[in-house]
């Protein structure tokens, strides 16, 4: 040992790594080990000056020699070293090396290494390429809870591609693979990033025109459903479980391509993954409070008689003076699409592309009961039993308030002439007109109104009963937020929202 020179020990440890043959060597390394070579040979200078393939030479040494008493020397170097550009491949091949000791300072030194392979990650860009490999060795849970913040960051989640037309789906399934499949694969739930994936996946099947009737999609369609069969199907079990409305969305959405049909298996796989819908809730605890609170926030803008409000309306809700905080909170910490991340979580509003968002959960198990009846004869008579099986959600009537819906049971007890009457019974009024000098004007214009939907964040009132004087057959006041033209903001009153015709504006 006395006569071995350095360079020829990293030699032979490199030549043993590289053909897999470690074992062969350790007993010799053990010699050295035993005989205080490493410690003669890296003095604390010589230490410090090791980075790199070098540094990882040494701790392969180090591991295979069991020497830990030189090992935790190289990890008080690594602590101290202050320098931000070092690769983090190195550090993913020490740490395979640290995970493979069961000695407690081998595994102290592997901490070190995930924190700073994680440091390294945070400045790069966001399709790292060995995501994968660092998500399968960091066993350290702050490691791990770092990594899911970085990698779901609003920067990043922002740069996610969008598939707003046939050909950005292969862009965009690329990118699921090298950011949100070494999470699935890990058995690691990052929810920001699967809500944010889920949330360009409904939005993109809406630009696409899969809700349209017929549906329009790419000139080449078969290559298009099989996108989409791909980009759903890098979401797990759990994740499907935990984002209703992202399979209310798909399932309708494959239901309306007809050449869902041609790729039978993969529709299979898909709906196999589908069938804990609605058990489970992965819990990212800010998301969590913030998705309850928007729920919370949309259906008290609404009041009990508004059933559904516009994308665009939801957004100037949350940005009013009443939410503004929350708003602020959420659009820093989600980015821009904010919205669609909330409603992919949802599981008190329902968001169907290209319709407005309904104040009642989504529907997932009834619309995959549906998926079986149409395609029954390509998922196979075991697997569609397994769909019909699934206990569909309670519908909630269609162009019926809410408030009304959540009473549907107890009218059933009321007697007919008393549910007759109610029903023929005017809704209640929010807000009385009166006043004004203009006598057949006034009398259009005054009586009592009620909430009848939202326009730019604000109430959309209707006058109750016929105008008197006969000459207009309905009167609304709404607000126009003046963007497209600053001489229209303010409140109008007109015979329809948005309409040329205006009987007054202030």
């Amino acid at each position: 040992p006395s006569m071995l020179k350095r360079e020829t020990l990293v030699g032979l440890i490199t030549a043993f790594h590289q053909t897999g043959n470690m074992k062969e060597l350790s007993a010799f390394l053990k010699s050295l080990s035993n005989n205080k070579w490493f410690k003669k040979n890296l003095n604390q200078k010589e230490v410090k000056g090791l980075h790199g393939e070098e540094l990882l030479i040494w701790v392969i040494a180090m591991v295979n020699s069991e020497d830990f008493e030189t090992l935790e020397e190289l990890e008080t170097h690594l602590k101290q070293d202050p320098r931000k550009d070092l690769d983090s491949k190195y550090f993913i091949d020490m740490l395979k090396e640290t995970n493979a000791c069961s000695n407690p300072k081998a595994k102290s030194f592997g901490i070190i290494l995930q924190q700073k392979i994680i440091d390294a990650i945070a400045r790069s860009p966001p399709r790292h390429p060995d995501l994968d490999k660092v998500v399968q060795l960091c066993s350290d849970e702050r490691a791990r809870s770092k990594l899911i913040d970085i990698c779901s960051h609003r920067d990043r989640l922002e740069r996610i591609p969008k598939p707003n037309e046939g050909s950005a789906w292969n862009k965009f399934n690329s990118s699921l693979e090298s950011s949100l499949a070494p999470f699935v694969r890990g058995k690691c739930r990052a929810v920001r990033l699967e809500a944010a994936y889920a949330g360009c996946i409904m939005q993109g099947l809406e630009q696409c025109g899969v809700f349209e009737s017929p549906p329009r999609t790419t000139p080449s369609s078969s290559s298009f459903v099989k996108n989409v069969f791909t980009a759903a199907l890098h979401f797990s079990e759990d994740m499907f479980a935990s984002m209703p409305a992202l399979v209310q969305t798909l399932i309708q959405g494959v239901s309306n391509l007809p050449t869902a049909r041609e790729e039978g298996e993969m529709l299979k796989a898909l709906v196999r993954k589908m069938l804990q819908v609605g058990k489970v809730a992965e819990k990212d605890d800010a998301l969590t409070t913030w998705t309850s609170q928007i729920e919370d926030a949309l259906l008290k803008a609404a009041g009990s008689s508004i059933y559904e409000m516009r994308w665009s309306d939801a957004e100037l809700t949350m940005g009013g003076k009443d939410y503004k905080q929350l708003h602020t909170k959420v659009k820093d910490a989600l980015g821009e699409s904010w919205l669609s991340i909330i409603l992919a979580r949802s599981r008190r509003l329902s968001w169907l592309p290209g319709h407005p968002i309904q104040f009642h959960p989504p529907r997932p198990r009834a619309v995959l009961r549906d998926l079986a009846e149409k395609y029954g004869e390509v998922l196979g008579q075991r697997l569609k039993n397994e769909v019909l099986a699934l206990t569909p959600e309670a519908a909630a009537p269609r162009n019926t308030p809410r408030g009304e819906a959540r009473s549907r049971s107890r009218e059933r007890e009321v007697p007919k002439a008393k549910a007759k009457a109610k029903a023929k019974a005017a809704p209640r009024a929010a807000l009385t007109v009166f006043g004004g000098t203009d006598m057949p004007l006034g009398q259009a214009l005054e009586g009592e109104y009620y909430k009848d939907g939202m326009n730019h964040g604000k109430f959309i009132f209707k006058k109750i009963g016929e105008d008197p004087t006969g000459s207009v057959d309905a009167v609304f006041l709404y607000f126009w937020n003046g963007e497209d033209c600053k001489e229209d903001l303010g409140w109008w009153f007109s015979d329809k929202v948005g309409g040329t015709d205006a009987f007054m504006h202030n």
